[in-house]
């Protein structure tokens, strides 16, 4: 049961942990299939400092953000 706790915490805390609008301002992409900006959310989600930096860009550096991430990545 210890187990289950920890986790149970463990998840608790990376929610609390999430940036607000990383979501959506990620999946508002256009041009990029949805397994390819679940690739690049996993990124920034784990990398928070880029997370923060990725909601802060325009549109157009979100585009050229994500073609380079994903090129580096082989999504494209």
């Amino acid at each position: 049961m210890c187990g289950l706790t920890d986790d149970i915490k463990g998840f608790s805390a990376a929610v609390g942990d999430a940036i607000p609008s990383l979501y959506q301002a990620v999946m508002a992409c256009l041009g990029f299939s949805r397994e390819a900006l679940m690739e690049a959310l996993g990124h920034l989600t784990e990398k928070k400092a880029v997370g923060l930096m990725f909601v802060e860009m325009t549109n157009e550096d979100r585009a050229l953000w994500l073609r380079t991430y994903l090129a580096k990545s082989y999504y494209m």
